[in-house]
């Protein structure tokens, strides 16, 4: 068994090193490693997945280490990951946007095409869509 967590392990650090921004690759290394109870192993890739902004595969970290949390007594990386990569400060970061002062909507516009002002934004920010993406200027040229 522990000859086959070594080759389970080799072949994941071989992918991450040529894949380091694919986050199914770093899912799937988290499984194995929280499977064994390797959690401090765990943080880590936690920590890295996070930092992809992927946020489908953003509630599946935060869910594990949730999990890691309740079995270990120790919430204190969870709770600062929540606040940093919960869905709300996901939606924050992609509006504010990493280059320069261009605002980008969270979805592409299509997206946003049959959405209604008092139904929920299709963001996912749990806002209506006119107190959220409607509000942004010029979001056509997004």
């Amino acid at each position: 068994m522990r000859e086959e967590q070594e080759a389970c392990d080799a072949c994941y650090n071989r992918l991450i090193k040529h894949y380091s921004e694919d986050a199914n690759i770093l899912y799937g290394w988290l499984s194995q490693t929280w499977m064994r109870k390797d959690y401090d192993a765990c943080y880590d890739m936690i920590k890295r997945g996070l930092q992809l902004l992927d946020s489908f595969f953003q509630e599946m970290f935060l869910d594990i280490a949730r999990d890691i949390a309740e079995q270990t007594g120790d919430d204190s990386a969870y709770v600062q990951w929540k606040k940093q990569y919960g869905k709300k400060n996901i939606y924050k970061q992609n509006l504010t946007g990493t280059q320069g002062n261009k605002i980008q909507l969270p979805l592409d516009i299509r997206a946003y095409t049959d959405a209604k002002p008092n139904q929920p934004c299709p963001c996912g920010s749990g806002k209506k869509f006119k107190a959220c993406c409607k509000k942004i200027p010029d979001k056509t040229e997004a």
